[in-house]
């Protein structure tokens, strides 16, 4: 089986000898499978499909991929009103799903950049990687944009 732009395909071998040289792949006949119905939250219920920056009057606050959000409003334009419990904030339907199995996704794929970014920051980021600040006394000019004078 093979999925492909959401659409599962099974590969079937023709009926004939079975041998494994070019000509049998080429004999290969490609059947559209129908894809499972998706798995939906109930009525109201949203994940967010990506990390959402939420401005409130205390400033700023994240969603993370894959947060749950429940339904407010339906706004023109293909906006919703939503709310994450603490905060309420509008989204388009794009940054949405109601969808369990791309809302799983979501969150995985999630973690996997946080990890990744993680793992980059340690190896570049570590204290003995750290530049050396000067003393108190050291002149604030970095060493290597010091010009050397002419003899």
């Amino acid at each position: 089986m093979l999925l492909a732009g959401g659409v599962v395909f099974s590969l079937m071998r023709s009926h004939g000898p079975a041998s494994h040289d070019s000509k049998t792949s080429a004999n290969a006949i490609v059947t559209p499978l129908p894809s499972p119905a998706p798995r939906l939250a109930p009525p109201g219920v949203f994940f967010a499909t990506e990390r959402l920056s939420v401005t409130t009057d205390s400033g700023v606050s994240g969603v993370d991929a894959g947060a749950k959000v429940l339904l407010l409003a339906r706004l023109p334009a293909h906006r919703l009103k939503v709310t994450d419990g603490p905060n309420e904030f509008e989204v388009t339907l794009a940054q949405v799903t109601n969808d369990l199995d791309v809302a799983a996704l979501s969150t995985r794929k999630d973690a996997a950049s946080k990890a990744a970014l993680a793992k980059w920051k340690q190896s570049h980021l570590a204290p003995s990687a750290a530049p050396e600040r000067p003393s108190k006394g050291a002149s604030k000019t970095h060493p290597a944009a010091t010009v050397p004078k002419r003899p």
